[in-house]
């Protein structure tokens, strides 16, 4: 939940110089691959020797002997245990309730198990999004208005704000060797970590390249949410979505899916403007997702989704994907 809302806060905090900063980014060109870069400078991917590092001291501690216990009182014993306790219950809410939910999506507990929020579970056992599911088709403003609109795909954006964030490509750092070796076992060469960006801010993503970019997944809360980050920083953009039926289905369905095609133009200034919406070709409804009042405060502040990259071909399972 603290993660989520430090990451909010720091994407509207930093709404307001991004433009200029994203222009000049993408400027430098391809010799250019952001801040991540600083990982990989001089060809070597420093995490490794830093990690190393880290896990001599942690070694080290693990044979420094310990002063003698002493024994606690009750009142001390039963602290110690209601502690433990509390901090049993967050790990076990972060891990399971939260992602099943719905409620968090950009967690290590659902990253590290390559687990699907959009459009059905991929899990043996468990279902995700559960009240996205429940709620897809409910009112637009009612108690359940974050979890309204199922799943759209990304099909095309000119949004300089969006594009710096979304999909969140980061394959141009990879070294040769090190693509190279994906591709030997058969995997894409290529990787997304958009929450990176979110939490960093985009100067630390590669530049956008719109030679490569792929196509992506938003749950609809998201899609909501940066259309009113892209007009607040006054931005003019075109973007193309495919509202997805029926809320769910497999990879093939969430990658070539059929459904409601719309495209959305905006330009101007806030209070002046100019907004064009069709929906299959005629005039978007009101209630369409991007025309929709801006979202409440908690939603926007505490449920940060991942985009879920479209990688070409790989239609049978998801993707490995996040931060």
């Amino acid at each position: 939940v603290i993660f989520a809302a430090a990451t909010a806060a720091a994407a509207r905090t930093a709404a307001g110089k991004d433009s200029e900063a994203l222009g000049a980014a993408a400027a430098v060109g391809e010799s250019s691959i952001g801040q991540l870069g600083i990982m990989f400078f001089g060809g070597v991917d420093w995490s490794v020797p830093v990690y190393g590092a880290l896990m001599i001291v942690f070694v080290h501690a693990l044979f420094i002997d310990p002063p003698r216990p002493v024994r606690a009182g009750k009142a001390e014993r039963l602290h110690l245990a209601s502690v433990r306790w509390f901090f049993s219950a967050v790990a076990f809410i972060h891990s399971f309730p939260l992602p099943l939910l719905g409620l968090q999506d950009v967690g290590s507990a659902n990253m590290y198990g390559n687990l699907r929020m959009q459009g059905g579970s991929n899990h043996f056992l468990v279902p995700t999004t559960l009240l996205q599911t429940w709620h897809k088709d409910d009112i637009a403003g009612g108690a359940y208005d974050a979890f309204i609109g199922g799943v759209v795909r990304i099909e095309k954006s000119t949004s300089v704000y969006l594009n710096a964030r979304y999909p969140g490509e980061i394959s141009a750092v990879f070294q040769k060797r090190a693509r190279e070796l994906l591709l030997s076992v058969g995997h894409s060469g290529r990787q997304w970590n958009a929450p990176m960006g979110r939490v960093l801010g985009p100067q630390v993503l590669p530049p956008y390249d719109p030679s490569t970019s792929v196509k992506y997944t938003l749950a609809a809360l998201e899609l909501r949410r940066v259309v009113w980050e892209a007009r607040a920083v006054n931005e003019s953009f075109t973007i193309e979505y495919t509202r997805l039926p029926d809320g769910a289905g497999d990879e093939l369905w969430r990658t070539e899916g059929k459904g409601t095609y719309v495209v959305l133009t905006e330009s101007g200034t806030p209070g002046s403007r100019v907004v064009h919406c069709t929906a299959d070709g005629e005039p978007c409804s009101p209630d369409e997702l991007v025309l929709l009042p801006k979202p409440s405060f908690w939603p926007m502040t505490l449920m940060l989704m991942n985009p879920v990259p479209i990688v070409p071909g790989a239609i049978n399972e998801l993707h490995c994907f996040g931060p």
